[in-house]
Formats: C-alpha cells, structure tokens, sequence
C-alpha cells in the first residue's frame, strides 16, 4: 500500500509493533549481557565465552542484507513476524541448551532471526512514512534502544541474581518468554497484521 494511501491510525499501530519488535531484540541483548558473566562461569566456558557474542553479532550482520532483500521481493510483514517468532523460539532453546557449546549453536541461531527482526524493522519505516518524516520517527527507534539499555539490566540484576542463588542460569535467559515478552510478541503481531 503506497504511503499515500495509509491512514493515521494504521502508520500508528504498525510503529507501536515495530517498535514493540525492536525492544524484544534490544532488552534480549541488555538481559543475556547482565547474566552472561555468570552463565560462562557456571557452564565452564571462559574460553569460548567471545563466541557467544560474535557468534550473535556474526549470524545477525549476515542475515540482515539477505532479509532486506527479501523484503523487497515478498514484503516486510511475513520477515518481521517470522523474525520475532523465531528468535522466541530461539530464546527458548538458550534457555534448554546443556553446554557452552549448545548455548553458541542456539545463540547463532538467535542472531539469525534478529538479524531477519532487525532489517525488517527498520525498512518499514521507508515504507510507511515520507522522508520528511522519518527523522522524527527513527528518534523514536533509537530511544528503544535508550530505553532497554535501562530497563534491561536495571531489572534484571536483582532477578537474575535471585534465579542464579536458585542454582539455574537457564531461569535468567527463559525469563525472556515471561508474560511480557509473549505479549510484545502477540501486540507486534497483531499491530502488523492489521497495517
């Protein structure tokens, strides 16, 4: 639908899902980085704990050309729904994985599908608003950023540490499909559904 056509009401509710998306991503990063020191000693992985980063950022960078043009050929909405519910999926498979060698695979993983969530977040926003006002709305996705970087390891330190002296540090990653990620979940998937 060309950007002409869109009302108010429906640029709104697919900003308030692509943004609700991006945050999912964004606050995985901030709650895993808090807990992250403590998983690689708990699963005696220090050497290989910069694999758990890079593998990430690596399967991400990779995937995010690939899913932009993607997008381009068969739209952004079937991207960014798979992407969120992929990297949910991957969530819950950190949350299971037996060894540090698991936990990268599942990490790789996770990149992948936030690379796929990350390009089609940010390519909606060429196509639902004009130039002129993408700058106003681009503030706004750099402040989910700004915002999970406080939220994230504000809230999750005390839970984290209180999951660890339980003797689990897969409590601290499964958190992440707790009640409000599975309702970012579900508000960004219906949002962009209906845009």
């Amino acid at each position: 639908m060309p950007q002409a056509e869109l009302t108010t009401r429906i640029k709104v509710l697919a900003t308030i899902g692509v943004m609700l998306a991006l945050l999912l991503a964004a606050l995985d990063q901030t709650i895993v980085g808090t807990a992250l020191p403590r998983i690689v000693a708990e699963l005696n992985g220090l050497d290989r704990y910069s694999w758990l980063i890079t593998g990430y950022l690596v399967a991400s960078t990779v995937v995010v050309p690939i899913a932009g043009k993607l997008g381009d050929l068969f739209g952004r909405k079937p991207f960014l729904i798979a992407g969120m519910i992929g990297f949910v999926a991957a969530s819950a498979l950190c949350g299971v994985a037996q060894d540090m060698t698991q936990l990268i695979v599942f990490r790789v993983v996770q990149g992948l599908f936030g690379g796929m969530l990350f390009a089609s977040a940010f390519t909606v926003l060429g196509d639902i608003y004009s130039p002129a006002e993408r700058a106003r709305i681009q503030g706004l996705f750099g402040a989910v950023f700004g915002l999970s970087s406080i939220i994230g390891p504000s809230v999750m330190i005390p839970y984290s540490n209180r999951k660890l002296l339980l003797g689990t540090w897969q409590r601290v990653i499964l958190i992440e499909l707790d009640g409000p990620r599975q309702r970012t979940v579900h508000i960004s998937c219906i949002s962009c559904h209906n845009a």
